[in-house]
């Protein structure tokens, strides 16, 4: 769940190196989750009081982002239940 959260896929390419990135402190920190970017395989994270604010702003994060989805999953409403006829154009 880690790396579909980081980069918005289940399974990582070898050579994708993933970055860690630390946040400025904004008032409550600790109310702050994390933010990912999928396109450049990082995590950027606020200055955590504790590794347990860590451990639990991260696992809030990762367990309810569900917008990304780079292995597109078509829902059945996006599928066609009957392929369109084709034609032969002539030329």
């Amino acid at each position: 769940l880690f790396a579909r959260f980081m980069s918005g896929r289940e399974r990582l390419a070898s050579d994708v190196r993933l970055k860690v990135i630390g946040l400025d402190a904004q008032g409550d920190d600790d109310a702050r989750l994390p933010k990912a970017s999928t396109c450049f395989f990082w995590v950027a994270l606020p200055p955590y009081s504790s590794r347990d604010v860590l451990a639990e702003r991260l696992r809030y994060a990762i367990q309810h982002c569900t917008e990304i989805d780079a292995d597109f999953r078509a829902a059945d409403a996006d599928v066609l239940v009957t392929p369109p006829r084709l034609r032969r154009v002539r030329e």
